[in-house]
């Protein structure tokens, strides 16, 4: 798997959850990611045109509750991992 920066700052990123909780959805900074036609990004998931900075990560899903992954730094990761305890 290759880590591409793009030149205008922003980075390409995997979203992963553990089998159970596939299809979670996806949240930076409290907000939803959303593709072009509003419909949520859900895990696995690869995510193009993220800026790359810290962002604060937090997976949901229906079956769970919320998983807050805390700040990551998109400029030094190429796959973010979930896995409820």
């Amino acid at each position: 798997m290759s880590f591409w920066l793009h030149p205008s700052g922003h980075t390409s990123i995997n979203f992963i959850t553990e089998a159970l909780y596939f299809e979670a959805t996806i949240y930076l900074d409290g907000k939803r990611l959303e593709r072009t036609d509003g419909t949520p990004y859900t895990t696995p998931c690869t995510v193009d045109n993220l800026s790359s900075r810290v962002h604060n990560v937090v997976f949901k899903h229906t079956n769970a509750p919320d998983l807050s992954l805390g700040p990551i730094n998109f400029s030094q990761i190429q796959q973010v991992v979930g896995r409820w305890q």
